[in-house]
């Protein structure tokens, strides 16, 4: 198993295990909300699925990321990447590094949204029982390296293309 696909799913563990471990100790109205600074402004009754819809929701992206994943290999046409005619174009055994670059994009991209929801989840937990939270600022900025790594990924993603594409022309594919 891929690395950064072992640590989301570490990680949405992690947050469930969380989510049932401070459950029992929450009273009865639970932050749903937060401002810029991180104080709650919102609060809804405790109910399991409102306690554990944002775990809930982590392990469905982590599951979409894993189908995506899946689906690239047999339907790369599905899949909104840049220089998406070319990469299509490219014979199975060329698209093979550049759906290496593809799933370590996706990997990313679900562990760094799975790293904000468990970084808001335990938030709300501490907020609930009582204790500090995380600075607001630090809720505010933690969807960022989310953009910068997907960014990053992009990139990589458009330079694999072009060195496959260089690859098969090497090879004597067709220049069209």
């Amino acid at each position: 198993m891929r690395p950064l696909r072992l640590l989301s799913w570490g990680l949405v563990f992690a947050i469930v295990a969380h989510a049932a471990a401070t459950y029992g100790a929450l009273p009865e109205r639970i932050p749903t909300h937060f401002d810029l600074n991180g104080v709650a402004d919102r609060f809804s009754d405790r109910t399991l699925l409102r306690w554990f819809m944002l775990p809930g929701v982590a392990l469905g992206l982590v599951i979409l990321f894993e189908t995506l994943t899946a689906l690239m290999r047999t339907r790369p046409e599905l899949l909104n990447i840049p220089d998406r005619e070319r990469f299509v174009r490219l014979p199975a055994r060329f698209r093979e590094p550049v759906d290496a670059v593809i799933a370590t994009m996706l990997d990313s991209a679900a562990l760094s949204v799975v790293l904000v929801m468990g970084l808001i989840q335990w938030h709300q937990s501490q907020l609930a029982l009582g204790r500090p939270g995380a600075p607001g600022v630090l809720l505010l900025l933690a969807p960022l390296p989310i953009t910068f790594v997907v960014l990053l990924q992009v990139m990589r993603i458009t330079n694999a293309v072009d060195a496959a594409d260089r690859r098969w022309k090497d090879a004597g594919s067709p220049t069209t």
